[in-house]
């Protein structure tokens, strides 16, 4: 069970037990324990729906945050870098170190790191002003098998061109944790 299925279950319970204490003080006609109990009842039927409709994966604080709006979008550091020639635009955007972070899931075999989870990416591509992916994809180099395609992610279907997202570690120097993150996002218009 996931964070978020666990959530719910709990927060079900106690909304099944409060509805019980509703009926309880209703039955021995204590109306001032009945309200209370209805309160809480409600409130814990709102918490059902909010974990039953989330999009969060896991069930913490700074997801939680994000998920209600209250978090800061955070300001993203980069270079934007346009050339052009016969057949091709290309506009680059290099993120010094540290770059944002990007949340990559490991293939079966071990070798490669995929990107499946799109959230951060889609709130990169916002901030400099790219549409939003809708769709992971795997890393180049377990498609093509080359060693240049090593920390490449290709998005061919992209509305406006070819998307390539490329990757680094970073880390940082705060709390000296290394971390996957975006080096570039190259968008080639034709």
């Amino acid at each position: 069970m996931t964070d978020i299925e666990i959530a719910r279950t709990v927060v079900l319970v106690i909304f099944c037990l409060s509805l019980l204490a509703v009926f309880i003080s209703l039955i021995r006609r204590e109306m001032d324990n009945a309200l209370r109990s209805a309160i809480f009842a409600l409130v814990f039927l709102g918490l059902f729906f909010f974990f039953q409709n989330t999009k969060m994966e896991r069930l913490t604080f700074g997801e939680l945050k994000k998920e209600l709006g209250l978090a800061k979008s955070p300001a993203y550091v980069f270079i934007k870098e346009e050339t052009t020639d016969a057949r091709q635009r290309t506009v680059r955007y290099v993120f010094p170190e540290p770059g944002p972070r990007l949340s990559l899931t490991i293939d079966e075999s071990g070798r490669y790191l995929h990107l499946t989870n799109i959230n951060e990416l889609n709130q990169v591509l916002e901030y400099i002003g790219l549409k939003k992916v809708n769709h992971g994809v795997k890393e180049l180099a377990s498609l093509t098998g080359s060693a240049y395609d090593v920390n490449l992610y290709r998005y061919d279907d992209y509305p406006d061109g070819i998307l390539i997202i490329e990757r680094m570690i970073c880390r940082d120097k705060k709390t000296f944790n290394s971390y996957n993150c975006i080096q570039s996002i190259t968008l080639i218009r034709r």
